[in-house]
């Protein structure tokens, strides 16, 4: 099917081959995907036409926002004038039933909030029955949840509410001055406007979250502790999880400083990995599918030291009960690259921030090396630019001369690099990308989108003095799409891009985003490039003259890379 153009998309689809069969869409190679609701939340594909074949999933009619949703993913922006959506009826009768339910964009369900429902779903178990508008719900007392979704949702709550309240009014044996700072937070939440609607008391949600942001404080007195969990993005138990490993490291380490010798790095590697196993996120991630969570650390140093997902289902799939190689890839995905790199990632945050031990060399790289399924700190930096073949991102990191580089080292050797010179080191397709790449003296973000083909980057105008168009942009707003040119034969700039609009000279791109942009635009094929004007110069000439628009990178604009059309 996919050698005739018809792809597939799901979400046990293996990474990598999901990756792919995405580009090869994007490019044009495929025509057709036919996916699951995974390609309606956000993704930025080509798509012209959607057809909705049902709008059933386990006996179960899904939502007017999720149609919607799906159907957005069609006419995609600067690539298409108008999307198709087609809604499929099963006869006559079933196509009125769709048309009222689906094409009315009134009955769209309204967006609710996490904490209204919080709080609506504790007063009905607390009343035994659901609370009418205007019920007087002031003194009831909610319960501690008991249901999964609830308890996440209380102590996502407790965590933001301990962090953002003043550590002196947390610490406060006064209840009463801590309801009170808990009713002011809530009452400026979308959930607080959503109560407040149903015209309900919001004293009880603020008494039920002061009492468990007090026991959360007393569990957690140290306010430093507090602010490390919040920035892991961890749960509430899993942050407490992550810092127990992490002073067991702390603790490891101080006892056996030889740890730290890079000759004893895989007993590192697996000390480390063995108490990320701990955290309850990947416990979860484990149980969830009935995926075995002994196998998680020897699969992952197979998996670093550069297994192929073929070798790692060999050897594993009697452990795994893995039927095919898309549950073994399956479990790399999620347990391996995203939910173990995260914890490891949150381990490391904590022992700098609470223990003082600042990551180094390896040790620093093991979050990305689990992302990446490479054993080096400069591999992860070359497959972090793009490079998807593990092999040709450890490959090119061997040729790297500097000892043990930082980011910054190995990125300068690539920029001093000639194209020739890349040619020689790696593969054509890699070296492709790799000429191309912005990262050579310019913007991280600019090169991975020139590198990957696709994406949106900002960057100023400059130039706006020199062509005296101060006036003309100040008639123009925000969003006007203009013109990219290349000026070939600009003497200060051999890879100088100007900006026109409507063949007015307004300016020029910033040099070290046209350089590698030009050497994109001048190679075969080149991608699409869109230029918007992201400054509101008209608003921006109203408020402080058009002489102001000449000023120093006043003028943004937004570009936008996509595949060759």
């Amino acid at each position: 099917m996919v050698l005739q153009g018809i792809a597939y998309h799901h979400g046990t689809v293996p990474q990598p081959v999901r990756h792919l069969l995405e580009r090869a869409y994007r490019d044009g190679a495929l025509r057709v995907l036919c996916a699951t609701s995974t390609l309606s939340q956000g993704m930025n594909l080509p798509v012209k036409t959607v057809l909705v074949h049902s709008t059933w999933r386990n006996q179960e009619q899904i939502g007017v926002r999720e149609f919607w949703n799906a159907a957005g993913r069609a006419g995609r922006a600067f690539q298409e004038t108008e999307g198709h959506v087609v809604l499929i009826a099963k006869d006559t009768k079933d196509a009125r039933k769709l048309r009222r339910r689906y094409l009315d964009k009134d009955n769209i369900e309204p967006v609710l909030s996490t904490i209204g429902a919080l709080y609506h779903r504790l007063a009905t178990t607390r009343l035994g029955a659901r609370p009418t508008h205007g019920q007087n719900l002031t003194d009831i007392e909610l319960p501690d949840p008991e249901q999964e979704d609830l308890t996440d949702w209380a102590q996502g709550l407790d965590l933001q509410l301990l962090t953002m309240l003043a550590e002196e009014v947390v610490d406060t044996p006064d209840q009463q001055l801590l309801e009170d700072a808990a009713h002011d937070l809530l009452a400026h939440t979308l959930g607080g406007h959503q109560i407040g609607a149903q015209d309900w008391s919001l004293k009880p949600l603020a008494r039920f979250t002061a009492r468990r942001v007090a026991a959360l404080a007393r569990q957690l007195p140290d306010p430093a502790a507090r602010a490390a969990i919040l920035r892991t993005g961890l749960s509430l138990q899993g942050g407490l999880d992550a810092i127990t490993a992490a002073e067991q490291l702390a603790n490891t380490l101080t006892e056996h400083p030889g740890l730290l010798d890079p000759a004893t790095w895989p007993a590192l590697r697996d000390t480390v990995l063995t108490a990320a196993t701990k955290i309850q996120e990947l416990h979860r991630s484990a149980t969830a599918k009935n995926r075995p969570i002994g196998a998680v650390v020897p699969l992952a140093d197979d998996w670093i030291a550069s297994w192929t997902h073929q070798e790692i289902h060999s050897h594993y799939q009697l452990v795994l009960a893995a039927k095919d190689i898309t549950v073994t890839s399956d479990y790399i995905d999620k347990l391996i690259t995203q939910d173990l790199a995260w914890a490891v990632s949150s381990i490391l945050q904590i022992l700098e921030t609470r223990h003082g031990i600042t990551p180094e060399g390896p040790l620093a790289a093991l979050p990305a090396m689990l992302k990446y399924g490479v054993d080096t700190a400069p591999a992860c930096y070359a497959a972090s630019l793009g490079i998807d073949q593990r092999s040709a991102a450890i490959g090119l990191a061997a040729r790297c001369p500097v000892p043990e580089p930082s980011f910054s080292d190995f990125t300068s050797w690539l920029g001093d690099l000639t194209a020739d010179e890349i040619t020689a080191i790696t593969t054509p397709s890699i070296a492709a990308l790799l000429i191309r790449s912005t990262e050579r003296h310019s913007p991280r973000t600019v090169q991975k989108t020139v590198l990957s083909g696709r994406g949106t980057f900002t960057t100023p105008l400059r130039g706006v003095r020199h062509t005296y168009s101060d006036g003309y942009l100040a008639g123009l707003s925000a969003g006007t799409v203009l013109d990219l040119v290349r000026d070939h034969d600009n003497p200060a700039d051999p890879n100088a891009i100007r900006v026109e609009h409507n063949g007015l000279h307004l300016g020029w791109i910033a040099k070290d985003t046209a350089r590698p942009l030009a050497l994109a635009l001048d190679g075969q094929p080149s991608p699409t490039v869109t230029a918007i004007l992201s400054t509101d110069t008209h608003a921006l000439a109203e408020t402080g003259g058009t002489e102001q628009l000449a000023s120093h990178d006043q003028v943004e604009l937004t570009i936008i890379v996509g595949p060759r059309s």
